[in-house]
């Protein structure tokens, strides 16, 4: 999974979401389907959307693969999402 830079604002308008990187000053628009996949980018894994667009859209799951591939690669290059490793969900502790 994957979470979204700290810098990031976003805003939804007729079904497609606008993203403002304030880190770069940038604006980036997400399309409708780019959109739901933004939207579960956070709360499900890659396998699992790839498979709800596929459904949805009567898309052929090749593509959709190939797509959503695209699309994480452009948003983690442009900095606007992160993705989280194993490493993540443990907290350190000191020892006693």
């Amino acid at each position: 999974m994957f979470r979204k830079d700290d810098q990031i604002y976003e805003a939804e308008e007729n079904g497609e979401i606008i993203l403002f990187n304030l880190k770069t000053g940038k604006f980036f628009g997400l399309n409708h389907i780019g959109s739901e996949i933004w939207k579960r980018l956070f709360t499900m894994d890659t396998r699992d959307i790839c498979h709800y667009i596929q459904k949805t859209y009567n898309v052929d799951l090749g593509i959709v693969q190939r797509d959503l591939e695209a699309l994480i690669r452009d948003l983690m290059q442009n900095g606007l999402i992160h993705e989280l490793s194993l490493l993540h969900n443990f907290v350190l502790k000191p020892a006693s």
